[in-house]
């Protein structure tokens, strides 16, 4: 099971999108980030709900959520979409 496998779906793929996309090297020292991540480790049972909104708040805080471009509807359609519905118009 992962890290945030107990929190909810939305707000697991908000972070993912974060972790994987944006590079936190500048914030390796901040006192905020650096108290987030002392407090978890610490914890002899660690709640990965409240890390996540922990985390989230930061994100927030930081506004590394608005780099985080949502593909249009555009670059969601695949080949395969477009020809089942070639299949259902042409009905090939």
């Amino acid at each position: 099971m992962s890290l945030f496998g107990e929190v909810p779906p939305e707000l697991r793929n908000r972070l993912n999108q974060v972790l994987q996309n944006i590079p936190l090297r500048m914030f390796e020292r901040d006192p905020k980030l650096k108290s987030i991540l002392q407090t978890y480790q610490a914890n002899e049972n660690p709640n990965p709900q409240v890390l996540a909104e922990q985390l989230d708040a930061f994100f927030v805080d930081n506004e590394l959520y608005r780099e985080i471009i949502e593909p249009t509807v555009l670059e969601q359609i695949k080949k395969d979409d477009l020809q089942l519905v070639c299949y259902e118009i042409f009905e090939l």
